[in-house]
């Protein structure tokens, strides 16, 4: 190594080194031995003994320590693009490792073990138009509960359905809506279907657009992912109802002809959205569609390959290709596969409410007692009742007030305010609980804290942005001190060539032509055009496209992938073959050999004599900061990191 950092023989008594854990310092820069390690374990390549490998990788990370320390202090991290970047890394990683710390395993594995079957459901609707309307939603709850009543003196539920339930489409059918598994229905919903026993019906549940009471009439192992084709012929396309006549014709002509099908999709179905694609279905599971378009698809019917159904979209005529059945084994594609699909869904975002609620007092979460929570309550209250949020509390500013507080940042009373009117105004807002929205609200901002201070949790993840943002400085910085100024100083880039001539000599080697060819058809004909002895020979590859290639230059022996070039012979041109495992052709025809070591122009060495040269403004830049920052390593540590 030409660059040598200077080893402290003498026990190092600085107060700095003397703290545990700190190899070097480089001016008021601590580089700690766990930074290091985890720097030397990730991009060391080098194939000497650890002692010998350590020694050398830490003077390669001082000598770049020392070049961002500086960048640092130039302040090249300090643009607003340089802010912006980091800024959306540092957010986008930090929700990607708190998402591997075992946020979603829970809800992964319920989800995949309610994939292994499917509910089959039955419900009694009764739509609720305005929640807002008290008139409305008092005769909705009656109707609701009456019916819950004659459940509970054991009506059969498909008479309960057919007198109360609003749902027309399955009221008359004994109130079924099919089967359901994970995914078809809103996560909350879905937990009710799976929670509750076979055979036996729910409370009322309260959704966005009425209340339900549900009845699990069966499990069955899960159907799988259905594959399906079919011809639609809607009900709006056919006001006069002719489509029923079209649906039963063109059925009797599949069952004769069923070739016919794809051309009949082309014609005459109204599914625009496959209507180019041979009428193929979106593969679904069950549950994502209508029970009654499910139930047509499924039907076994012995006698013909195609169903022939009527739901409210229309009559529809299907043909079933396959079922694929659902994995019985949670591999790890398949946890990936969820994990990405629940995060993104309410499932996934509760679970990581749950994860960040259960992590409060690791995050040094505090609730200001002196200020109460029965006032933030009152607050919230008085929002809701769309009165003054201080009204009644005795207090004229909270501007300073903290509403609670984490390790490191304070919450205040305002910032709830203002996240609460509008959370309040908007549309989000659906008569939760007063005490369960705050509650939310803490865990926001607790969210919001764990992922901003995620390097505080993480050392791998701290070390990871560390090394980014670093990076991201170095690059800058020697772009304008040593890449730029090797590049674009002509006059001492020629004075540099000059004074070190003999570093850029031409090996032995050979002048020429070299020609490749896609297939063995092309470089045979562009040899023999070569023999001919063609002086347009740039030209030759142009009838050919990217199919061939031609270059010309001085090649050393070394560089020349013709076999044996060291035979070769002036104006000889070598025979076509296949040097390559890419299948390509290559020959060469030779102008000159070269059998003497000769000096290189400063146009043909301008690249390699460009590249010493920013070795050599490295050093000087390198020598500098050492003068500028005073670098000391601890021998005692750096002692300890050889011996584990």
């Amino acid at each position: 190594m030409k660059n040598i950092i200077i080893i402290a023989l003498q026990l190092i008594s600085f107060c700095s080194l003397a703290q545990n854990g700190v190899l070097a310092t480089l001016g008021n820069q601590k580089i700690l031995s766990s930074e290091f390690i985890w720097a030397f374990n990730k991009n060391n390549r080098s194939e000497k003994p650890k002692a010998a490998a350590i020694k050398e990788y830490l003077d390669l990370h001082i000598n770049y320590k020392l070049k961002v320390q500086e960048a640092y202090n130039l302040k090249l991290d300090t643009s607003e693009i340089k802010k912006n970047e980091y800024a959306q890394l540092y957010n986008s990683m930090a929700d990607k490792y708190i998402g591997d710390e075992n946020v979603y395993t829970a809800v992964v594995t319920e989800a995949f073990n309610r994939m292994q079957t499917d509910r089959l459901v039955k419900h009694i609707y009764v739509k609720v138009t305005d929640f807002n309307n008290t008139p409305e939603v008092k005769v909705k709850l009656q109707k609701i509960n009456d019916a819950y009543t004659k459940l509970n003196k054991k009506t059969p539920f498909q008479n309960v359905a057919a007198e109360y339930s609003e749902d027309d489409a399955s009221k008359n059918n004994g109130g079924n809506i099919g089967a359901i598994t994970a995914f078809t229905l809103p996560y909350t919903l879905e937990n009710i279907i799976y929670n509750t026993k076979v055979g036996n019906y729910t409370n009322v549940i309260t959704s966005k657009t009425g209340y339900h009471i549900f009845y699990i009439s069966n499990q069955i192992k899960a159907t799988g992912n259905i594959y399906a084709r079919q011809i639609l012929l809607a009900n709006d396309m056919y006001p006069d109802g002719s489509n029923k006549q079209l649906a039963q014709t063109t059925f009797a002509i599949l069952q004769k002809q069923p070739n016919l099908f794809d051309s009949l999709v082309q014609a005459i179905s109204n599914d625009q959205s496959n209507v180019n694609n041979k009428g193929l279905i979106t593969p679904f599971t069950v549950g994502q569609y209508d029970a009654t378009f499910e139930t047509g698809v499924l039907a076994k019917n012995s006698n013909a390959a195609f169903n022939l159904f009527q739901s409210a979209l229309g009559w529809h005529i299907t043909v079933l290709d396959s079922i694929k059945a659902t994995s019985n084994i949670l591999t790890n594609n398949l946890k990936d596969s969820l994990t990405n699909i629940i995060k993104f869904m309410d499932r996934g975002r509760n679970a990581k409410d749950d994860y960040i609620s259960n992590m409060l007092p690791r995050l040094g979460y505090k609730q200001n007692l002196k200020f109460g929570e029965d006032k933030i309550l009152q607050i919230a209250e008085n929002i809701v009742a769309k009165k003054d949020a201080l009204s009644g509390l005795n207090i004229n500013n909270v501007n300073n007030i903290i509403m609670h507080s984490f390790t490191k940042a304070n919450i205040n009373v305002t910032d709830f305010i203002n996240y609460f009117k509008a959370f309040v105004a908007s549309n989000a807002y659906n008569k939760q609980p007063v005490k369960e929205l705050v509650n939310n609200y803490i865990v926001a901002t607790a969210r919001d804290y764990y992922t901003a201070n995620y390097a505080d949790y993480n050392t791998e993840f701290k070390y990871l942005m560390t090394e980014f943002k670093d990076g991201n400085v170095y690059f800058d910085f020697m772009q304008n001190k040593v890449w730029n100024k090797a590049s674009e100083d002509e006059i001492a880039l020629k004075n540099y060539y000059n004074a070190n001539k003999t570093n850029y000599l031409w090996k032995q080697g050979l002048s020429g032509i070299i020609v490749s060819a896609s297939n063995e058809t092309i470089a045979n004909e562009l040899y023999a055009l070569l023999n001919k002895g063609t002086k347009n020979w740039a030209n030759l590859v142009l009838p050919y496209d990217d199919k061939a290639r031609i270059d010309s230059g001085r090649y050393e022996y070394e560089n020349v992938i013709i076999k044996n070039p060291k035979t070769l012979k002036p104006l000889q041109i070598t025979i076509p073959e296949k040097l390559n495992d890419d299948g390509w052709f290559t020959f060469m025809y030779v102008t000159k050999v070269h059998s003497n070591n000769e000096q290189r122009s400063y146009d043909d060495a301008k690249g390699l004599a460009s590249n010493d040269y920013q070795l050599v403004l490295d050093q000087q830049v390198i020598d500098a900061l050492k003068l500028k920052y005073k670098v000391v390593v601890n021998k005692a540590e750096l002692d300890k990191l050889i011996k584990k």
